[in-house]
C-alpha cells in the first residue's frame, strides 16, 4: 500500500498536468491511473497480470495523447516485482516482450525515427529487480552455509563428547 501511494501521487499529478497541445486530463485519464494504481496493491500476488495492467495502462495513455515522465512509474515498479518474485529466464522473456512493446508503441505513436530510450527504459527496472533478486538470492546462499557449518560443529562436538565419554568408560571398566 506504501509503494502504491508514493507511486499515486507523481502519476495522478502528471496525468492532471499535461502540455499545451496535447491531449488534457479527462475520465478516461483517471480511469486508468486508478486501475494502475489498485493493481500495484496485487503485485506480489500475480507480478505478471499487473504488468500486463499497468503495461495496458501506459500503452493506452500514450496511443490517447498522454506523454508524461511519471506515467510508466507503475509499469516500471510492477516489471520490478516481476523480476524480484522470478527467476532470470521469467525476466529475460519479459524484458524482451517489454523493449519489443515499447518500441512498438513508441514508434507507432510517431514512425520518423526508431525510440531508443523508450526501447530501453524497461529494462532498468527490469535489470535493477534482477540484482535485488540475485543480491537476496546469495544472502540466502551465505545464511544457509552459515546453518550448516553450525550444525557440523554442533555435530562434531557431539561426537567429540561421546568419544570421551567411552574413553572414560573404557578407562573405568579396565580399573
Amino acid at each position: 500500500a506504501l509503494v502504491a501511494g508514493a507511486v499515486a501521487v507523481p502519476v495522478s499529478l502528471d496525468a492532471w498536468w499535461n502540455e499545451p497541445g496535447t491531449r488534457q486530463a479527462d475520465a478516461i485519464t483517471y480511469l486508468l491511473v486508478v486501475v494502475s494504481i489498485g493493481a500495484l496493491l496485487v503485485r506480489r500476488r500475480w507480478p505478471m497480470a499487473v504488468a500486463v495492467v499497468c503495461g495496458t495502462a501506459v500503452t493506452t495513455w500514450y496511443l490517447l495523447g498522454h506523454h508524461g515522465e511519471a506515467l510508466s512509474v507503475p509499469t516500471m515498479v510492477a516489471l520490478y516485482t516481476v523480476a524480484t518474485h522470478g527467476d532470470r529466464r521469467r525476466t529475460t522473456r519479459v524484458g524482451v516482450v517489454a523493449v519489443a512493446w515499447s518500441a512498438a508503441v513508441s514508434w507507432g505513436a510517431d514512425p520518423s525515427g526508431f525510440p531508443v530510450a523508450e526501447s530501453v527504459w524497461p529494462l532498468i527496472a527490469l535489470l535493477l529487480g534482477e540484482v535485488v533478486r540475485g543480491r537476496r538470492e546469495l544472502l540466502d546462499e551465505y545464511a544457509a552455509r552459515t546453518a550448516r557449518a553450525e550444525a557440523e560443529r554442533e555435530k562434531e562436538g557431539r561426537r567429540r563428547v561421546e568419544e570421551e565419554r567411552l574413553r572414560i568408560a573404557r578407562e573405568l571398566h579396565d580399573i
